[in-house]
């Protein structure tokens, strides 16, 4: 069994390392299982949300891979010029444009990018490239919102601020694949200040929206979705946004879901709160059958053998189109990830143990248990080469730019590698830089991501696009020492002062 997380997906090949995975279990008997096969994830069906998203109003739902809007956004053939050469740069490129020519990709670079609504993450950081991503791109948005719990880089760049309840100050409730369980989130305390939840704040603007086209006598707006023509009433936004007064909180978003997703017990939001969690239907088994909330696609194969989504109809392996083939992709065959020439240290990061993502990365007493801030494991033997001690500020940079963090010295670390957790925020670094400043994949764009109608492989963002990629670079550190009027590393003031 091959529990592979998302960490494999972060390279330009991890494709071809995922389909290296499969092909292993395919030829020694471990696909389907139990017990054996790949996993990255087990999401949750979407038919809950699919009916409360689109209720009354049919699919209209313009949704973009980040890696192609990146792409086009921040002139991504430039970025891969200066970082990996022009050979590279135009040989990507060359499919980018092929794909947006044979319609196969949407593209993105033909409106200007006005205003930006940030809501439920922390996009000026949650980035490949993100120091350049806020200076090229963000920077130049006339108008951006963000709705946030936390001040973090992206509501530094926003021109306003829109303060959401925590975690556990609102009533919502989370299934995580691996357990077979839905899992309450209930308000512990109400919201702090001002806050409040993600649903209030979206129903007061439907609401002023709603009395502003009624005002100006707004017609629908006609629109294009998919080839499908469709009309925006704006008129009659907090109308649809609520069910026509049925939502009224985020609570009943819950028990919505709750009464029309598959799968899920049929109880009320109050009594999942007193059980605290309660388990799928059809999922006491180690593999969760086609009754529980979870995806039952792969089982559907290889269990009740229906044709697998591929040109063949079977696991396939071997891909025999020349828009795939060519770079020795016809099958999953080594490929050495790329480097920067002169940075000679692959830098490769992790989920944090001590937050999901950016949230919680500033908590003091979660920072207590680590080094109070942002630390980069990094090898002793290239440690020495440097006169870096363990507790040192070490600036990490390569043609890109630079970040400075404290150097966490350990075996643990080959020699030729650095690592660190992910999440830190730019706040909490020295001219609020974090990694992003020196991480140089946005434009890495997989040819072999790009290619349509060629079975499964057909240009979809939430199922087939090029992903973001965070590991083809190289790096190099050295010894960063504090101006006079700096506070040393020790200070536990130190990683706030900096910022």
């Amino acid at each position: 069994m091959i529990y592979a997380g998302f960490r494999s997906c972060k390279w330009l090949h991890g494709d071809k390392l995922q389909r290296a995975w499969l092909l292993m279990c395919a030829l020694t008997g471990n696909t389907g299982r139990e017990g054996g096969g790949m996993q990255t994830t087990q999401l949750a069906n979407s038919d809950g949300v699919v009916k409360f998203a689109f209720a009354g109003l049919g699919p209209r739902a313009k949704i973009a891979a980040l890696s192609v809007w990146d792409y086009a956004r921040g002139d991504g053939k430039q970025l891969n010029a200066k970082t990996y050469g022009d050979k590279t740069a135009n040989h990507l490129d060359e499919h980018y444009r092929q794909a947006i020519g044979n319609g196969w990709l949407p593209d993105y670079g033909k409106t200007p990018w006005k205003m930006a609504f940030m809501a439920g993450h922390n996009t000026a950081n949650w980035r490949a490239s993100g120091t350049r991503f806020r200076e090229t791109v963000l920077a130049k948005v006339d108008t951006i919102v963000t709705m946030t719990p936390d001040m973090s880089v992206t509501a530094m760049y926003s021109d306003y601020v829109l303060p959401v309840a925590h975690h556990y100050e609102r009533q919502d409730f989370v299934m995580e694949g691996h357990t077979p369980f839905i899992q309450v989130l209930d308000r512990a305390v109400p919201p702090l200040g001002e806050s409040e939840d993600d649903w209030q704040i979206m129903a007061r603007l439907a609401k002023a929206i709603s009395a502003r086209a009624i005002a100006r006598e707004l017609e629908p707006v006609k629109d294009n979705i998919y080839g499908q023509p469709v009309a925006h009433d704006y008129r009659n936004l907090e109308q649809i946004f609520t069910l026509n007064g049925q939502i009224g909180s985020s609570r009943d978003i819950a028990q919505f879901l709750i009464d029309n997703s598959d799968g899920m017990p049929k109880i009320s939001f109050e009594e999942l709160a007193r059980r605290g969690f309660v388990r799928g239907d059809d999922s006491e088994g180690t593999q969760f059958g086609k009754k529980s909330p979870f995806s039952y696609q792969t089982l559907a194969s290889t269990q009740d053998k229906q044709p697998y989504a591929t040109l063949t109809g079977r696991q396939q392996f071997l891909f025999r189109s020349r828009l795939v083939s060519e770079g020795r992709e016809a099958l999953p065959v080594y490929v050495a990830p790329l480097a920067i020439e002169g940075y000679p240290l692959r830098l490769t990061m992790g989920h944090a143990r001590h937050g999901v993502h950016s949230i919680y990365r500033d908590d003091p007493f979660l920072l207590s248990l680590q080094r109070g801030e942002p630390d980069i494991h990094v090898n002793p033997g290239d440690a020495r080469l440097r006169r870096v001690k363990d507790g040192d500020l070490v600036r990490t940079f390569n043609s890109l730019g630079s970040f400075v963090a404290m150097a966490r010295v350990t075996a643990a670390i080959p020699s030729g590698s650095m690592f660190m957790f992910h999440g830190w925020d730019p706040m909490m670094f020295e001219g609020r830089q974090n990694f992003g400043a020196a991480i140089p994949t946005a434009a890495l764009l997989k040819p072999t991501s790009l290619v349509s109608q060629y079975g499964h492989l057909n240009y979809n963002p939430l199922e087939y696009a090029p992903n973001q990629t965070y590991h083809d670079y190289t790096v190099d550190f050295e010894r960063h020492d504090l101006k006079p009027s700096a506070p040393k590393s020790g200070d536990r003031s130190a990683a706030v002062a900096r910022s």
